[in-house]
């Protein structure tokens, strides 16, 4: 095993007792290294090569490890000291814990100290990492209140020059770069121009070019679709180092496709004049803003489509005015509502409200003007229209806000829901259907369950009683007649009395899976101890078994369940787990019993093993669960491979499965 290596600085004025603490970190795995010093100054120096811990004396000439630990505690480093002594009392080793030292250890019990040097190693760790965590959780807020507001400007603000001006404002101080910019891709996808940036020369925004593919980051980036990070162009190989950046010395950067799924606009980087590493946090801040801004550029050039796309919407659309007034309406609304076209325009829009809601929705229109949302089909709000005719019909309302130059427009697309209202109650019919027909299955599989174990319970106290004795008077008469026939015939007679044992075994066997009769002689945690332990015993596997004591009968049909979930659990272990040990537990508190079932076997994929299998290889697992759910209790299998399984079960002791009904 290969040594670890340690920067260690050793405080010590005896160089026997340095060489022994060396020999011991040798012992415990480490490779040390470092000076051995004795004076503040060198320790002050040695402090500069950063060791991963420092062994200090208490007592040294001059000054003491408390000194030391001030030291450190003044330079803000956080360098794990531990003092080592030959006498230390208890009040002077509390004092040098309280001021900062990470462990203590006496000069005649070194044995720990590798031990304490890896404590105080993980320590630092710990803490290094909880450092970290909590910056980048501060530099996330920070980001996300930026993505947050950001959002907000792009969403509100129709001028796309402003809102990009706006983004690299944003990236420039939250980055603390020196260069940001927002780079278009020109038509001919050979370039790309500086559209938008902040700590560009002047004359730069607006003309200033850079190469597409790999003679910029910004055309390596569209290549790649992916966010690209040059930490030093000194060394990039990725891609050449554009003049506009070589021009104003530019070292390192981040940039991003400005999307929004389809072709990209351009896109937006982040630069700075020394070398550095971005982060994935800063890499999902600048995607977040790339895609605010192309959002906010998708939804200028849409606008410029809007009223193609009214007239092919595929719903009847209507445009309103701040006042109300119909201003578009395209040829579906004429077909729904039966009116013109033209006779629609300049008309308020209540002329398609019906006559007693058209007063409250002269109200709700202008609460909705004084804070317009979008708010999309679907909203579960009963709704009517008037058609010319007079009749009424029901509809399904979308409003989109959409702020032009003229001022704020109201679009609402309008769906005509008869047809879908006549669906929904033949669902809601059908659905109630499926809803007997479920109790009604639910309550003939309790039936079933019921016949099959009174059944079994008949057929065991056949096998019991009559077969059983039938075949004890044969061993018995086997016998009787070997104590009288000659020594000849006594092998024959060996061989019927082991026929007949087995024969027995196999009843005795054959009644406790049928129904076991001790279950309604003695109860479930006896049956249940007696048939684990013999099980497991013939498997060889180990055993684990606690059955709380269970002082009153239960209804029978959730013994026989916990019983049969008992049996099926413990086969499948015998049968598939490969497992050495089984633990089954049993209790029962005031409303339920709880089943546990566990082995550390193989174990096995739960969703996969539960789904139909056409071959019936899972029907024992589904028959578990379906026995249980069927006298109202819940069963759950925990496992995965190679961690062993779980099988849990719990049964309801006043059972809250719906009565059981007569079967039709």
């Amino acid at each position: 095993m290969m040594a670890k290596p340690l920067r260690v600085l050793i405080l010590e004025d005896r160089q026997a007792d340095a060489e022994l603490m060396l020999h011991e970190l040798r012992r415990s795995g480490f490779d040390p290294s470092g000076p051995i010093i004795d004076t503040e100054a060198a320790f002050i120096s040695g402090l500069d090569a950063r060791p991963d811990v420092i062994l200090a004396d208490y007592r040294l000439p001059q000054w003491t490890a408390l000194r030391a630990l001030r030291l450190l505690q003044e330079r803000g480093l956080d360098i794990p000291l531990i003092v080592i002594s030959g006498t230390l009392g208890d009040e002077e080793a509390t004092e040098t814990i309280k001021q900062g030292a990470r462990d203590y250890l006496l000069k005649d019990r070194l044995a720990r100290l590798g031990q304490a040097v890896a404590g105080a190693l993980e320590q630092k760790r710990l803490h290094e990492e909880a450092r970290h965590a909590a910056e980048e959780l501060r530099v996330h807020a920070r980001q996300q209140a930026a993505i947050a507001e950001f959002g907000q400007y792009a969403l509100s603000n129709r001028d796309v020059t402003q809102v990009m001006d706006r983004a690299v404002a944003v990236v420039t101080h939250i980055l603390n770069v020196r260069y940001c910019m927002v780079l278009e891709l020109l038509p001919d996808r050979r370039a790309l121009i500086l559209r938008a940036g902040i700590g560009w020369k002047p004359g730069y925004v607006g003309h200033a070019t850079v190469e597409s593919g790999r003679r910029s980051q910004a055309g390596y980036t569209l290549l790649c679709d992916h966010p690209v990070i040059a930490e030093d162009f000194a060394t990039e190989t990725r891609f050449l180092a554009p003049p506009l950046l070589e021009e104003h010395d530019v070292a390192s950067g981040i940039s991003v496709i400005i999307s929004k799924h389809q072709e990209p606009f351009g896109v937006l980087g982040a630069h700075h004049t020394a070398p550095r590493k971005f982060s994935e946090l800063d890499a999902s801040f600048l995607t977040a803003i790339a895609n605010s801004l192309a959002a906010a550029i998708v939804r200028t050039r849409e606008e410029d489509k809007f009223r193609l796309l009214v007239d092919s919407a595929p719903d009847a659309t209507v445009v309103v005015d701040e006042e109300g007034r119909i201003v578009l309406a395209n040829a579906l609304v004429t077909t729904m509502f039966g009116y013109p076209r033209d006779e629609l325009l300049g008309q308020p829009i209540e002329i398609l409200v019906p006559e007693r809601f058209r007063s409250r929705h002269v109200g709700h229109r202008q609460r909705y003007l004084a804070a317009p949302t979008v708010r999309s089909l679907g909203t579960p709000l009963c709704l009517f229209g008037l058609r010319r005719d007079g009749t009424e019909l029901p509809v399904e309302v979308s409003l989109s806000p959409i702020h032009t130059d003229a001022g704020l427009l109201i679009a609402s697309s309008i769906r005509d829901m008869t047809e879908r209202e006549r669906s929904e109650q033949e669902r809601e019919r059908l659905l109630e259907q499926v809803r007997r027909n479920q109790e009604r299955l639910r309550a003939l599989s309790r039936h079933l369950l019921n016949v099959q174990e009174t059944e079994r319970r008949a057929i065991a106290r056949e096998l019991h009683d009559e077969l059983g004795q039938l075949l004890t008077a044969l061993k018995t008469t086997l016998q009787t007649a070997r104590q009288r026939e000659p020594a000849t015939s006594g092998r024959a007679l060996d061989e019927g009395i082991g026929l007949a044992d087995r024969m027995l075994d196999r009843v005795r066997t054959l009644s406790l899976n049928l129904r076991p009769p001790l279950l309604d002689e003695l109860g479930l945690g006896p049956v249940i101890r007696s048939y684990v332990e013999t099980e497991a015993r013939r498997a060889g596997l180990e055993v684990d078994l606690v059955i709380e004591p269970i002082e009153a009968r239960m209804q029978p049909e959730v013994e026989i369940a916990c019983f049969r979930v008992t049996q099926e659990a413990v086969t499948n272990v015998i049968r598939h787990a490969r497992a050495h040990r089984i633990a089954v537990r049993l209790r029962r508190s005031p409303a339920t019993l709880e089943l546990s079932v566990q082995d550390d076997g193989i174990g096995f994929d739960v969703p996969t093993a539960l789904r139909p299998d056409a071959s019936g290889a899972n029907l024992g697992l589904l028959g578990m669960v379906e026995r249980v759910e069927a006298i109202g209790g819940m069963l759950s299998i925990h496992s995965a491979a190679g961690r062993g399984t779980e099988v849990r079960a719990s049964f309801p002791l006043q059972s809250n499965s719906p009565t059981e009904a007569p079967i039709p």
